[in-house]
């Protein structure tokens, strides 16, 4: 399963975001809510079944170390179980949303194993100088065979 695709949506007044209609069977069982990797101001909405999967990943990290313990604990204690309502919504908490600058709008981009969810502004602050070349280079190295 692959989120692709970028939408600008507006919030309602309580702080719900209505997933795009092509979408909302993939978070019919549920989804998670975390924040960003690296400090991006983002969140991160995951599918159930991917965040189980990102979940064991991390919980493979040894324990024994200090960094590890740090980052299990960030990544699981700050992030939320959500579930679709019948509008096909979810609620964004207040503080996520705050802590990322989202109010009235949030843009929904689609990044393959999830979906990142941005405050407008950064989002395209954060596109805009985006060097394609570099880019496409850094993919054709993904991708060959070599």
């Amino acid at each position: 399963m692959f989120f692709v695709g970028e939408n600008t949506l507006k919030l309602d007044s309580k702080g719900r975001l209505t997933i795009p209609a092509k979408h909302r069977d993939k978070f019919v069982a549920g989804c998670v809510l975390s924040y960003g990797y690296d400090g991006e101001p983002t969140l991160n909405l995951y599918d159930t079944a991917t965040f189980q999967k990102v979940g064991s990943q991390f919980k493979k990290l040894p324990f024994t170390k200090e960094k590890n313990r740090r980052l299990q604990r960030k990544f699981f204690s700050q992030s939320e179980e959500l579930s679709l309502d019948k509008a096909g919504r979810i609620l964004l908490p207040a503080a996520m949303r705050e802590s990322i600058g989202i109010a009235n709008e949030v843009v929904f981009a689609g990044v393959g194993s999830h979906v990142e969810l941005w405050a407008p502004d950064r989002w395209h602050a954060t596109t805009e100088g985006d060097d394609d070349d570099a880019l496409f280079e850094a993919l054709d190295m993904a991708l060959s065979d070599d």
